[in-house]
């Protein structure tokens, strides 16, 4: 049987809460798509999980 990928969408993906539940899925292996009104500081939380070894979009 082939393991299916798990996908999930953060609002608010870029502080906080979000921030957190992105790490902590994206280090369970979790596909990760990260949303937030602010793009710089988006941008750079996509890269602090990328770095880690996420899956994120």
């Amino acid at each position: 049987m082939s393991e299916k990928k798990r996908s999930v969408i953060v609002t608010g993906g870029a502080s906080g809460t979000g921030l957190a539940s992105a790490r902590m899925l994206g280090t369970d292996g979790w596909s990760v798509v990260l949303v937030d009104q602010d793009e710089e500081r988006l941008a750079r939380a996509a890269d602090e999980l990328r770095d880690t070894g996420a899956d994120v979009t």
